[in-house]
């Protein structure tokens, strides 16, 4: 093959080239892309033109498109525009910080009823995980497996996709030996060794260990415990064998590749689940905890269902302004039907895992090192900063009395 600049790639070099780049990625690149490129046919851009990318982006910032959209569009377009042979000089580069920020200006003032910053996922606290647990038949095998699913994906402060992509033999049960900080006897333990091929932060799929203590005050929360009954569940069905170790299961109890439904994408994944069961275990599973009011789903479902009819009207606007005066109407509707209730998405296993450790007092770097950040990552000290230790704030005990 030959790439955008002209240089040639054997069949085997453009394969593993493509395998580098997860799936959802090149899907992501390529939708940003082939928005840009209409709104620059519409708008009488040349996609190569200097200002097209700023001007985009000022259009989705007039159609009322959050700060962190146009975050990911500049990046993404910034470099398929250096691989196009038409790299962003500075002058453009700087319009597009200028536009950004303009609009991080303009959001942060919160107008309409509506909190300023980006939509975040609510955490899921160890009292929400025990009501979501509770909520399964954990003798089916479903609900066996959405147990094991939603435990692990807690306790690894998992992204979806980490729990989907472990293999049976990713996992190790084990007992190690501590010292009781009160009585200062041995105390033996279980514990858990989970490996983490690959994951977002980790695209040389080097590898990582989470290691997991079971909670002993605890039992009903406990992975390890839900992965045994997992493990029997499959060793009774005859699927104890090598593959996924969280495994597709159909509404005929059929478990793995046996099992009717969604594929995976993934050629040696098949019969597994995918970041989007992982997804929807949790969501459905706080759905029946009562964590989601289906008050505040139905409000968001309305906004949802009236999107085509914004968009039909803002395509028969007469000029531009009006036509993003609808469309950002109808996203500030969405935004403020977002935030009335709580936001569970897939997310929010990871956000709850690491807002309870820190509020345990776990050492920030510690409860870094157990999700995986990178050094210094700015989106794990935003946990902290959301987690704030009171003992130690400037105000206390200053002593103002005379």
């Amino acid at each position: 093959m030959t790439t955008r600049t002209g240089m040639r790639l054997s069949t085997s070099a453009a394969k593993w080239f493509k395998e580098s780049v997860p799936k959802s990625s090149r899907d992501a690149r390529a939708w940003r892309w082939r928005e840009y490129a209409e709104w620059c046919t519409g708008a009488d851009f040349h996609t190569a033109e200097r200002g097209a990318v700023a001007s985009f982006l000022g259009a989705l910032a007039d159609r009322g498109h959050p700060v962190k959209t146009l975050q990911a569009l500049s990046g993404t377009l910034r470099g398929l525009r250096a691989l196009d042979g038409s790299p962003l000089d500075a002058e453009e580069l700087k319009a597009i910080e200028g536009v950004i920020r303009g609009r991080a200006k303009h959001e942060a003032k919160g107008a309409g009823g509506v909190k300023p910053g980006p939509l975040k996922a609510d955490g899921i606290t160890p009292e929400d995980l025990l009501k979501m647990v509770r909520t399964l038949n954990r003798s089916t095998p479903r609900g066996a497996r959405d147990a094991v699913t939603l435990l692990l994906d807690w306790w690894m402060a998992g992204r979806c996709s980490e729990p989907a992509a472990l293999s049976l033999h990713d996992q190790q049960i084990l007992t190690v030996q501590l010292v009781d900080e009160v009585t200062g006897e041995i105390q033996e333990v279980p514990a858990l060794e989970v490996e983490i091929r690959e994951s977002k932060a980790d695209q040389d799929a080097v590898g990582e260990t989470v290691r997991i203590l079971a909670p002993l005050d605890a039992p009903e929360l406990c992975p390890i415990t839900a992965l045994q009954q997992w493990l029997d569940i499959l060793a009774d069905a005859d699927q104890l064998t090598d593959g996924p170790l969280l495994r597709r299961i159909d509404r005929h109890g059929n478990i793995g590749s046996a099992a009717a439904g969604r594929r995976n994408d993934s050629e040696d994944r098949q019969g597994g689940i995918t970041a989007r069961t992982v997804r929807n275990i949790v969501k459905d599973a706080a759905r029946a905890a009562k964590l989601i009011k289906p008050e505040h789903e139905d409000a968001v479902a309305e906004v949802w269902a009236s999107r085509a009819e914004a968009v039909a009207a803002a395509r028969a606007a007469d000029t531009e302004t009006e036509a993003s005066s609808i469309l950002s109407t109808w996203r500030h509707a969405l935004r403020k039907a977002l935030q009335k209730g709580r936001r569970i998405t897939g997310h929010s296993m990871r956000r709850g895992f690491i807002q309870t450790a820190l509020r345990n007092r776990k050492p920030p770097h510690q409860v870094a090192a157990h999700s995986r950040h990178a050094p210094q990552s700015r989106a794990f000290w935003e946990y902290v900063d959301s987690v704030p230790d009171w003992t130690q704030n400037a105000t206390m005990d200053l002593r103002l009395a005379a």
